[in-house]
């Protein structure tokens, strides 16, 4: 075998795992970018079960005399819980929270299970279905422990009769 054989043998080998990691790095990309936007379809479809359990009456399960989520439970919502001490909902692509004790506007977190580093908000700004404002964040830290770069992709609406 010559030396030109070998070089290209070389050459070719080096090509392959070159094209072996720019695939698995656009993977990886693809499949970060499909968590977040399962993300924001689960967040949008467990905020359409807020806003009907909001317009719901007392009396039947529902939470229209109830200021904020208080009185909301995954239980009336129908979703399993992933974690039964911090009441959390979800699947196994990520879970969610609901809270009304800590800002003004009630709001939802969902946080995903592969990556850490990804975050989608729901904020309720009134009972209407145009009152909802999402949001989504990266962590700068990649762990879930730094400081988190929202982005909206609803704005905040102009008018909403509250709570």
């Amino acid at each position: 075998m010559g030396s030109n054989n070998l070089m290209l043998i070389v050459f070719g080998v080096i090509i392959s795992m070159i094209a072996f990691v720019v695939g698995m790095q656009m993977y990886r990309a693809h499949d970060r970018q499909s968590s977040f936007d399962r993300m924001t379809a689960e967040s949008m479809r467990v905020a359409s079960d807020v806003l009907l359990w909001k317009e719901k009456a007392d009396a039947m399960g529902g939470g229209r005399d109830t200021p904020y989520f208080s009185r909301l439970s995954l239980d009336q919502l129908g979703y399993p819980k992933y974690d039964e001490v911090q009441q959390l909902g979800g699947t196994r692509y990520g879970f969610f929270g609901f809270d009304s004790v800590a800002t003004e506007i009630p709001l939802m977190d969902y946080y995903s299970t592969d990556f850490p580093d990804l975050r989608i908000q729901v904020r309720f700004n009134g009972s209407g279905g145009n009152c909802i404002q999402i949001r989504r964040a990266i962590n700068a830290l990649g762990d879930g422990s730094g400081t988190w770069d929202w982005v909206d992709l609803v704005d905040t609406p102009d008018v909403c009769e509250g709570w």
